[in-house]
C-alpha cells in the first residue's frame, strides 16, 4: 500500500512540474539599434524550445533609418541566401518586398521576423527557440547587413 501511495505521488509531482515547465513565463531580450548600423548585444544565448519575447528598440537619437530583424534557420550560409534573395526581391519588386525575400523557398529560410521599425520605436515578437545550433540575425533594410547590421543567436541544448 506504502509502495503505491508513493508512485502515485511520484506521478502526481511528475506531472505537476511537467505543467509548470509549460506556463513559464517567456525569457526576455532586448536588441537595441544605436546611431551606427548594428545590433546591441550581438550575440544572444538562450535554451532551446524556450519561449522568447524579443523586443528590438530602434533608438532613434541619432538614427533616421528604419530598420528591421531577420532571424535565419542557420548560419551565415543561410544568411547569405537570404541576403541574396532579398537583393533579387529589391531588384525585382523595390521596396514592395518589405526588404524580404519574396520566393517561398527563400521565404522559408527565415524563422521570424520584424517588418521595419521606425526611428525612436520599438517592436516585441514572441517565438520558440529553434532547435540547438548556431543561428545568424541580420536587418536587411537598405541591405544594412552589408554594413554589419548581423548577430548571433546562439541555441544551447
Amino acid at each position: 500500500m506504502k509502495r503505491s501511495r508513493r508512485a502515485l505521488y511520484v506521478a502526481v509531482l511528475g506531472l505537476l512540474s511537467a505543467i509548470l515547465a509549460g506556463c513559464s513565463s517567456p525569457q526576455d531580450l532586448t536588441l537595441t539599434i544605436p546611431s551606427n548600423p548594428a545590433f546591441e548585444p550581438a550575440v544572444l544565448s538562450v535554451r532551446a524550445g524556450q519561449q522568447l519575447r524579443l523586443t528590438i528598440k530602434n533608438d532613434g537619437k541619432n538614427n533616421t533609418d528604419k530598420h528591421n530583424f531577420v532571424l535565419v534557420r542557420g548560419g551565415e550560409d543561410v544568411m547569405r541566401d537570404v541576403t541574396s534573395a532579398v537583393t533579387a526581391a529589391i531588384n525585382q519588386v523595390g521596396s514592395a518586398s518589405d526588404y524580404l525575400p519574396i520566393k517561398e523557398r527563400d521565404l522559408a529560410k527565415i524563422l521570424v521576423h520584424i517588418k521595419g521599425i521606425d526611428p525612436g520605436k520599438s517592436e516585441t515578437i514572441t517565438f520558440d527557440a529553434p532547435p540547438a545550433g548556431t543561428y545568424m540575425f541580420m536587418c536587411t533594410y537598405g541591405r544594412h547587413w552589408s554594413y554589419g547590421m548581423v548577430g548571433t543567436l546562439t541555441v544551447e541544448p
